[in-house]
């Protein structure tokens, strides 16, 4: 009996609980157009601004750091140092070492350098934008009742501003860290290696260059007139290019 009265007391319960879900259930539906817009905005349209200045300053630092970071990745290059085996009209081959880019195009080392020196500028600075936005998080938070009827949602914008930050965090901390990588690489090829990519000091530890190891080198083919033209023109590269300080890479 105690067990029948338990399983009625259940099914009741249930078909009280039963329409509140599927009330809860539409009004998600509902709402599901509006929620996919407010997750789309870090992709895409920034809402509104309020007129409440402390809510429209984080709404639009959150934008910009989004546009200067897409920018920042559209605009990134990155170098390596590759083993090219040049080959002759005749067939013959003759290896040599030089710094190359994603479409294995030979650039000049203190053009590719100097590049990864802004990026580690330009990273550094995004990085800090993304460490205001958080800390300015709790101020925005707090001036949202002022909002009244639409403080909710707008509540839901500034949530993604902590996230916001740590993905930008995230991928300009890797992004340097690459940088600074890929730097190493290439300082150790200018210490080691020709603007020709030939070797200044022929009884040289290849296996090991502050760290580096030539001897492991990925290896590409060039026709030799292909190389002539791109070594040329790397060098010319180099040569506008002017000073750079190479201190910059050993800085955190």
């Amino acid at each position: 009996m105690k067990n029948i009265l338990k399983f009625t007391l259940c099914a009741f319960v249930l078909s009280l609980l039963m329409p509140v879900a599927g009330y809860a259930q539409k009004k998600d539906k509902e709402k599901k157009p509006k929620e996919k817009k407010e997750l789309a905005w870090p992709g895409g349209e920034m809402p509104e601004l309020t007129k409440v200045e402390a809510i429209d300053d984080y709404l639009l630092r959150c934008d910009t750091l989004m546009n200067e970071l897409k920018s920042f990745m559209d605009s990134i290059t990155w170098y390596e140092v590759k083993r090219i085996k040049v080959q002759a009209e005749d067939g013959s081959e003759t290896e040599v070492v030089a710094v190359v880019d994603e479409n294995n195009t030979i650039r000049g080392s203190k053009e590719a350098l100097s590049q990864y020196i802004d990026m580690i500028g330009t990273g550094t600075l995004l990085a800090l934008k993304g460490t205001e936005i958080s800390l300015r998080t709790a101020t925005a938070t707090t001036s949202l009742p002022q909002l009244g009827l639409k403080a909710l949602s707008y509540g839901k914008y500034i949530k993604l501003g902590p996230q916001i930050a740590g993905r930008c965090a995230t991928g300009i901390g890797d992004i340097l860290k690459r940088c600074r990588k890929q730097a190493k690489d290439i300082r150790a090829y200018r210490k080691t290696y020709t603007e020709k990519g030939e070797l200044i000091d022929a009884q040289v530890d290849l296996s090991n260059v502050d760290g580096v190891n030539f001897n492991e080198l990925p290896t590409i083919t060039k026709p030799s007139a292909e190389y002539e033209k791109e070594i040329m023109a790397a060098a010319a590269a180099d040569q506008a290019t002017g000073d750079i300080n190479e201190d910059n890479f050993d800085l955190e």
